[in-house]
């Protein structure tokens, strides 16, 4: 073989690595994810959110993209909360994938969130990349909610990153593949997400499978009802949330609370013979001992004559778990 041929063989040998190593590190891939509408308001009782995108609207739009360790796409919205009551306004953001044909692990994401006024809570900010996976679905992003009041616009700001990463394994198999996906944001129940009633002063009731919420009218009778019956409880006025299991059991909620024995300590009488003692109640909110009076609640150290409930509200022994 002489030198010219060497040459050409050489040169194509070269020719063909090129080839190969362009073709794994840069071959396209084609992403379009589109769908839903490009604004929303949600009104809700108690006031009303408004959903701004950016200018693209709801919609990711993604093509020819090739493996990367920065973000494919970035949607950023936000959520703006107008509240003049006193019930709190929750919502749920979703990504909602209509087709995913790539790979179980190709497509990721990451969401970055911002409480821009300090009203209420923003769903949890995401910050390691997490995989979205193959196929239709919804991916629940987190939920947030605005508390009350809220007068005037109260801002929640989100960023969403699409990522395609780099993988240490041959990425090729997702060429010319096709995610469709949009963003949605719609209402949350509270109930499930702040377990404190501002409204009514206590936690609200929790329901087991197979409970049913009864109350019962002036004359006694007992009817059945649900948990979001506005006249279900109200313990202000001593009026408790009952349910019944299909056993014919009753049950009782209590919520979280402290107490203050203010007369008749260590006696079944009061001030005077002919009197009751009295108890002073503070209802906690959730698993805290925050109350709405802000009464200071002690869980240790009871003495009696020294430190005891005749003195201090205290938090009832059954919630100290």
């Amino acid at each position: 073989m002489d030198l010219r041929n060497q040459v050409l063989l050489s040169l194509s040998g070269l020719l063909l690595m090129l080839l190969i190593t362009i073709g794994i590190s840069y071959a396209y891939f084609t992403a379009t994810m589109a769908g839903g509408e490009e604004s929303t308001t949600i009104t809700v009782k108690g006031g009303k959110m408004t959903i701004t995108y950016d200018s693209t609207g709801s919609n990711i739009n993604l093509a020819n993209i090739i493996p990367d360790d920065n973000p494919a796409a970035i949607k950023n919205f936000t959520i703006k909360g107008n509240n003049n009551t006193d019930i709190e306004m929750c919502y749920k953001i979703s990504l909602v994938v209509t087709t995913n044909t790539f790979s179980e692990e190709a497509i990721q994401y990451k969401l970055s969130s911002t409480n821009t006024d300090n009203n209420g809570s923003v769903a949890a900010s995401i910050t390691d990349l997490t995989i979205i996976g193959t196929g239709a679905k919804t991916v629940e992003l987190g939920v947030g909610y605005f508390d009350a009041p809220a007068v005037g616009d109260k801002i929640h700001t989100y960023n969403l990153e699409i990522y395609f990463p780099n993988q240490n394994y041959n990425q090729n198999g997702d060429q010319e593949k096709q995610i469709q996906a949009h963003v949605t944001v719609e209402n949350f129940d509270c109930s499930t997400l702040l377990p404190y009633d501002k409204t009514k002063g206590v936690n609200r009731p929790v329901l087991f499978t197979g409970m049913t919420p009864v109350k019962w009218d002036d004359v006694f009778k007992e009817t059945e009802t649900t948990k979001d019956d506005s006249t279900w409880y109200d313990y202000g006025n001593q009026k408790w949330a009952n349910a019944k299991t299909i056993d014919g059991s009753y049950w009782v909620w209590i919520p979280r609370y402290a107490y203050k024995i203010t007369s008749g300590y260590h006696s079944s009488t009061g001030a005077g013979e002919e009197t009751a003692g009295t108890i002073d109640i503070e209802f906690l909110k959730g698993e805290t001992n925050a109350n709405k009076n802000d009464t200071p609640i002690e869980t240790t150290g009871y003495n009696p004559e020294v430190k005891d409930t005749s003195m201090h509200h205290f938090l009832h022994p059954a919630f100290d778990v």
